[in-house]
This record gives C-alpha cells, sequence and structure tokens, in this order.
C-alpha cells in the first residue's frame, strides 16, 4: 500500500468524525490547536480564503457565531445583546458602517447634568 493510499484512508476516517461533529465541537476542536501547530501547520493559509488574515482571528469570528447560532437556535433574544467583537472587525467592515463609539465624543458637549435628591 502506497503513502498516498494510507493517507486518503486516514483523511476519509477524519472527515467523517468532523462531518458528524455540530458546529460547537468543531469550534471548539479548531480553538485547543496550540500555537505551535498553528505555524508548523501553515493554517493562516485557510483563513485567507475568508478574507481573514491569521487564524486565531478565524477563530475568534467563529467562536461569535458559535454564539449567536447558539442564541437563534434556542429562541433567545438578539436585540439588546452584549455579543464580545471577533478579532480585527474594524478592518472588515466598510467605512460606512457605524461603529458603536467606546470613548466620548469630544466634539460634543457634556449633557451631565445633576439630579435632584428626591
Amino acid at each position: 500500500m502506497s503513502v498516498l493510499q494510507n493517507n486518503v484512508k486516514t483523511l476519509k476516517s477524519a472527515w467523517v468524525a468532523i462531518e458528524l461533529m455540530t458546529f460547537g465541537n468543531v469550534v471548539k476542536l479548531i480553538q485547543n490547536i496550540s500555537d505551535d501547530k498553528i505555524q508548523s501547520l501553515k493554517m493562516d493559509r485557510f483563513s485567507k480564503k475568508f478574507n481573514i488574515q491569521k487564524f486565531q482571528t478565524l477563530i475568534s469570528w467563529m467562536n461569535v457565531l458559535h454564539q449567536m447560532r447558539n442564541y437563534c437556535g434556542h429562541h433567545n433574544r438578539l436585540f439588546n445583546r452584549n455579543f464580545p467583537a471577533p478579532t480585527a472587525i474594524k478592518k472588515s467592515l466598510s467605512d460606512a458602517i457605524p461603529l458603536v463609539r467606546t470613548k466620548p465624543n469630544p466634539d460634543k458637549r457634556s449633557t451631565n447634568r445633576k439630579r435632584s435628591p428626591i
């Protein structure tokens, strides 16, 4: 049996295992890949297929998608929920999409008013 035939059999069993996994299992699987393996296996090439530069960024995005999928799948609300921002999201969005400000805008005057005690 050649090396190629042996690898094909191994890949078939891995393919079957991944087909049987839930999306959450796949996310956990890729989260547990060590940084050394990511470098040695050149995993960044897979993330580049999605226009994402680093594999760690892809993992971050998949984690957020997994959380959103679970909320939707279990009939929870998405409105007014704080999701973690995926890594490098600002680089991927168009400048026309406004983002929530995390720091106060210095151009606007403060409207803090003291409240009278009740």
